[in-house]
């Protein structure tokens, strides 16, 4: 599932040394209407025209499991939400897209309807009717794999993104795919990396599967977990978050290099948030925020001001 939650204790911990920003806005309205819930929302990515939002939703809410306690169920039941079977917090997430506004409000979530009963998250889409995410490798399984599925003659079709992409003994999860189709990006805990989880870059080869991924180095990776990582449409800058923490941090490219990684500010501060994902004017961005203050993560949107910096996060609206 997202990776975002994973953070959540290390933003809590950290909570006393390290000053994060509000989010201003009414957060939640426990209904299957509304964006944030008394659920997991989670993983959240915006299409790079900004009208649509696709997010994780499960109506178990897992923040006691961070202090040793049961997940409970806590959220609404929204309308084509899967039926596990054996009732398995960790298998029991869908995705769902909210159409935006004019005025920047957010319809009523819906099912995307591709998912199954293993555990769906962290889409993204660069074309029409195509889509790539990541599932668990088998029912009630610890890892995950990454998954494409397309939209042909009426019907969802899926298909893995291949042997070099998806290691059986790891999990690779996270998935960012260019807006030209030819490159993959995500997080990987396999063996050779640098860190709990680094990020990789794997090339669509001319007959059409995935080549063997490339760690994006040390630049960009480190001890820590990087992970989450978003794209720009001219593939020279990168959102993505690390661990502990979570925060997020920017990194430019000249040429074939990756510059130094940099934190994002929202006003004067630093959030304890993650995935990050922004349309393809720069002006909108959304991510997943940690609100110990609620014990729960809030799905917010960020404007760009004049001078180029970031606002203070606020609230998905719902109308």
């Amino acid at each position: 599932m997202g990776a975002a939650s994973a953070a959540v204790l290390a933003a809590i911990l950290l909570a006393d040394a390290v000053s994060y920003g509000g989010v201003t806005g009414e957060p939640i309205n426990n209904t299957a209407a509304s964006v944030n819930t008394r659920g997991w929302e989670d993983s959240p990515f915006l299409s790079a025209d900004g009208t649509r939002l696709y997010f994780m939703y499960t109506p178990w809410q897992t923040w006691p499991v961070f202090f040793g306690r049961p997940p409970y169920l806590a959220g609404p039941e929204r309308r084509g939400h899967h039926v596990n079977p054996d009732r398995n917090p960790w298998e029991d997430s869908d995705i769902y897209v909210s159409t935006r506004h004019s005025d920047g409000t957010f319809s009523t979530p819906s099912n995307v309807g591709f998912n199954d009963a293993q555990a769906d998250c962290c889409v993204m889409t660069w074309a029409p009717d195509r889509f790539v995410y990541q599932r668990t490798q088998w029912a009630n399984a610890a890892l995950t794999d990454i998954h494409f599925v397309r939209r042909a003659n009426g019907r969802w079709l899926r298909e893995s993104a291949g042997p070099a992409v998806n290691d059986p003994s790891s999990s690779e999860s996270n998935p960012h795919v260019t807006s030209d189709g030819q490159l993959l990006f995500f997080t990987s805990d396999r063996p050779g990396g640098f860190g709990r989880h680094d990020l990789y870059m794997s090339v669509r080869t001319a007959n059409n599967t995935w080549g063997q991924p490339q760690n994006l180095g040390p630049t960009i990776n480190t001890a820590e977990s990087e992970d989450q990582i978003w794209v720009s449409a001219d593939q020279q800058t990168i959102y993505f978050n690390r661990e502990p923490g979570p925060h997020i941090l920017i990194a430019e490219r000249t040429g074939l290099t990756w510059g130094k990684p940099r934190p994002v500010h929202f006003g004067s501060q630093l959030v304890a948030g993650a995935e990050v994902s922004l349309t393809d004017d720069g002006t909108t961005m959304v991510l997943a925020t940690v609100r110990a203050d609620l014990e729960d993560i809030l799905l917010v949107q960020v404007r760009r001001l004049p001078d180029q910096t970031w606002a203070a996060p606020t609230a998905l609206q719902v109308r």
